[in-house]
């Protein structure tokens, strides 16, 4: 098996570039940390700042903060022991200035406006399947509903004050995608699209992604892929 710093040309060669720039490294660490490799961040960061594209500390420290947004996005997907795992991974090799990102990052407030946000960005996801999928959860329909609207969405998912929409939605199709849980995995292969992201691209991200978890020893056999749903957007 290659170590990491050998499969990321082959990964970022294959992230399209109509998405924004420096996808490459939110696909990277997504994958990682949801394919039960957190601590390989620590690697990832070194060869993202290394010589084959050498950064000023201004690109770091943004850098630093896209992925600190990432882990802010996964923990509600993957839960928070990975992310725990891959913040100290970060911390090892990181050379900012924990001072000014201190500073820069706010903690987000739970307001009737964040929870509207939240409900918002789920129907420009979800559209016409969201009502279904909150129908087949029994009684328990209003926690989840408003644990999503308010929490994973409102406070984070639909934050998109640092990472764009799509680079959100990237970051939630990956953490998904990469547990192998199918039918949410459509849910966001639905959601990426209707966001304008064209299928071609979706593909691409899907094939960067599954070099990844391969290579974390996860079995991509029988993932869903965006053509499953090309008559659903």
């Amino acid at each position: 098996m290659p170590v990491l710093e050998e499969l990321l040309p082959s990964v970022i060669a294959a992230i399209p570039k109509s998405l924004p720039t420096g996808s490459w490294t939110l696909v990277t660490a997504s994958a990682l940390v949801a394919s039960g490799k957190p601590e390989e961040l620590s690697s990832f960061y070194a060869y993202a700042i290394g010589p084959h594209s050498p950064l000023t500390e201004n690109e770091k420290d943004e850098l630093s903060s896209r992925l600190q947004d990432v882990l802010a996005k996964a923990w509600t997907l993957v839960g928070i022991p990975l992310v725990v795992i891959a913040a100290a991974a970060l911390a090892k090799v990181e050379k900012t200035n924990n001072q000014e990102m201190s500073k820069r990052w706010v903690p987000p407030q739970l307001t009737d406006e964040t929870t509207a946000n939240g409900a918002a960005f789920m129907q420009r996801l979800y559209k016409a399947n969201l009502d279904p999928i909150f129908s087949t959860l029994g009684t328990n329909a209003p926690l989840v509903k408003w644990v999503d609207e308010a929490i994973v969405y409102g406070l984070f998912l639909a934050d998109h004050h640092i990472l764009s929409e799509v680079e959100a939605e990237l970051v939630c199709l990956i953490c998904i995608m990469c547990q192998g849980l199918r039918a949410p995995t459509m849910w966001h292969l639905r959601g990426i699209r209707r966001l304008g992201v064209s299928e071609d691209d979706v593909d691409a991200v899907q094939r960067a992604v599954e070099m990844l978890a391969s290579w974390a020893g996860r079995n991509t056999d029988g993932w869903a892929r965006a053509g499953d749903v090309r008559n659903e957007v």
